[in-house]
């Protein structure tokens, strides 16, 4: 173009030579700015993807330290599990099968808590009041007693009073 320019006639050819020219390195100039902005946005984008990667890594060896912890845990309680199971298979064998017959039956239906306790006459698994016949029953100890709202197996022991309204 700049030879184009030399060869003009007229001003006017001249100066719009000119303009064109003034407006090209203008457009020039503002991508060689916006490449630079471009550039400098690459080099932040690179230096976040470093502190993230740097914290992904710290995250992963810290997962990685929990998950082996929580195996280790897992294969301590499979053993006592194991060893719990042992021991209530020879615990079992020495209880009366109609009682560990009912036992096993409320464990299914109701799930572990099987023998619970009447703090203040109220049941330890349904939270209902009892009868005072049943904490009586419960506290004599001499028969299996459970409850009548759950049908859990109930326990007596002595800080397990039932509060007793005051005498006028």
């Amino acid at each position: 173009m700049l030879g184009e320019q030399n060869n003009t006639r007229s001003n006017d050819q001249y100066k719009a030579f000119q303009h064109q020219i003034e407006t090209t390195e203008a457009e020039i100039a503002a991508l060689e700015d916006k490449e630079l902005e471009l550039m400098m946005a690459i080099d932040a984008a690179r230096q976040e993807e470093k502190a993230a990667a740097e914290v992904h890594r710290r995250q992963q060896a810290e997962s990685d330290a929990l998950l082996a912890d929580l195996a280790v845990l897992e294969g301590n309680l499979r053993a006592e599990h194991d060893r719990v199971k042992a021991d209530r298979t020879g615990l079992a064998d020495r209880v009366d099968p109609m009682v560990l017959a009912r036992y096993d039956r409320i464990l299914r239906n109701r799930g572990e808590n099987v023998v619970v306790g009447l703090p203040k006459g109220v049941c330890g698994g349904c939270h209902m009041k009892l009868p005072m016949q049943v904490f009586v029953d419960a506290k004599g100890g001499r028969d299996l007693v459970t409850c009548p709202s759950c049908a859990r197996i109930l326990y007596y022991t002595a800080d397990m009073e039932p509060d007793v309204p005051a005498a006028r």
